[in-house]
């Protein structure tokens, strides 16, 4: 409690702790990004298991064009909605068969921009009214729900900026790569 009020640094939402929540979370921490430093030039959005090479990040940043709404990931283009096991979306959710173009989970770089924009779509999707376009409303899958669904909805692109590949050790290396 002492380091949450003097440094502000611990973040709570009010939602069950649960796989199908997640999207409540990366929520909790875009309103804190917004909130709290808005003005930096790119957020570094990664789960707690990653761990990332920081000379390798400094390059990229130092080096990538900055184009205001874009989100440097590895994408996801097709993926087929499942409606069964932990990654399931119900009927109800949506109808269609695949998601939009989205960043695989783990870890993405975004623009400063993109959190507010992203804050934003997830505003105009919380009710099925708001969708006479039939686009896809609120779900828990958080990698698909906010760089996909709702990226698509406020124009954020979503660069191809890395490869993700398991070495023999078994464990994930990133390659800084920049698809032009």
């Amino acid at each position: 409690r002492q380091e949450a009020h003097h440094y502000g640094d611990i973040l709570q939402t009010d939602h069950l702790d649960s796989y199908s929540n997640l999207s409540y979370k990366s929520l909790g921490v875009l309103q804190w990004i917004v909130e709290h430093c808005p003005t930096h030039r790119f957020y570094v959005y990664m789960d707690s298991d990653v761990l990332i090479w920081l000379d390798g990040l400094r390059s990229f940043l130092g080096t990538v064009p900055y184009r205001r709404g874009t989100i440097y990931c590895n994408c996801w283009a097709r993926a087929t909605i499942r409606r069964s096991g932990k990654h399931a979306v119900p009927l109800t959710s949506d109808s269609f068969a695949t998601y939009p173009v989205y960043c695989a989970g783990g870890f993405m770089i975004m623009t400063g921009d993109v959190p507010s924009l992203l804050l934003r779509a997830h505003r105009s999707v919380l009710s099925i009214n708001s969708r006479p376009d039939r686009s896809m409303g609120y779900i828990g899958v958080d990698d698909a729900y906010f760089t996909g669904i709702l990226a698509d909805r406020v124009g954020v692109r979503r660069v191809k900026a890395l490869d993700i590949d398991i070495n023999l050790t078994g464990v994930p290396t990133v390659q800084w790569i920049v698809d032009k």
